[in-house]
C-alpha cells in the first residue's frame, strides 16, 4: 500500500545526500581485518562496480560488491583478484609515473575531463527523469484533490498550468 508523502527537500539536497551517503559507504573502514590499499578505489571490469576487499583461504582478495548480491538480481561473473597482484600492479604504475610527471599530469587531465562530463551528463539525466516522475505525481495529486472538492477549480488550473509547464520544461532538457 502506498501512501502519498509530500517532498519536503529539493532534489539537489536529496541527491547530494544520496551522494555522500554513497561516498561515505564507499570509503568506509567498518570491520576491517585485514588492510587493502585499494578499497574503494578499483573497480570491476565486468559491471563497473567497485571492488571490495575479502579475504579467503588465508589470502587477500580484492572483489566486485555484485558477486554475492542474488536477491537484487543483479549478480557479476567477476572473479577473486589476488591483492598483492593488484596493489603491486598499481604500486608499479605510480613509481613509474614518478619518473615522467607531465604523462601523469596528461592522464589526469584527461580522467578529470571524461569523468566530468560523463558525471554530469548521467546525473542530469537522472535528475530531469526523476524530476518528470515527480511531475506526473504532482500532477496526479492536484487531480485528486480537485475530484475530492479538496481545491477550488482556479487554484487547480493554476497549479496544473505551472506543472505543465514544468513538465514541458524538463522535456525539452530531456531531449
Amino acid at each position: 500500500m502506498r501512501i502519498p508523502v509530500p517532498i519536503i527537500v529539493s532534489d539537489d539536497i536529496w541527491n547530494r545526500a544520496q551522494s555522500k551517503l554513497q561516498e561515505n559507504k564507499a570509503i568506509s573502514k567498518r570491520n576491517v581485518k585485514r588492510d587493502y590499499l585499494l578499497r574503494g578505489l578499483i573497480f570491476c571490469p565486468e559491471c563497473g562496480s567497485r571492488l571490495a576487499g575479502k579475504a579467503r583461504y588465508g589470502n587477500r582478495f580484492y572483489r566486485c560488491n555484485n558477486v554475492d548480491k542474488i536477491a537484487g538480481s543483479r549478480v557479476c561473473n567477476g572473479s577473486y583478484i589476488p591483492a598483492e597482484q593488484v596493489e603491486h600492479a598499481v604500486w608499479n604504475a605510480v613509481s613509474d609515473s614518478h619518473n615522467n610527471p607531465e604523462l601523469l599530469a596528461d592522464q589526469y587531465r584527461k580522467q578529470l575531463a571524461d569523468s566530468q562530463v560523463t558525471n554530469e551528463f548521467d546525473l542530469n539525466k537522472k535528475q530531469i527523469t526523476l524530476a518528470l516522475k515527480r511531475v506526473v505525481v504532482q500532477e496526479n495529486r492536484m487531480t485528486d484533490a480537485y475530484r475530492n472538492e479538496a481545491i477550488e477549480l482556479d487554484r487547480y488550473k493554476l497549479e496544473m498550468n505551472q506543472l505543465s509547464a514544468r513538465r514541458k520544461t524538463l522535456e525539452q532538457q530531456q531531449e
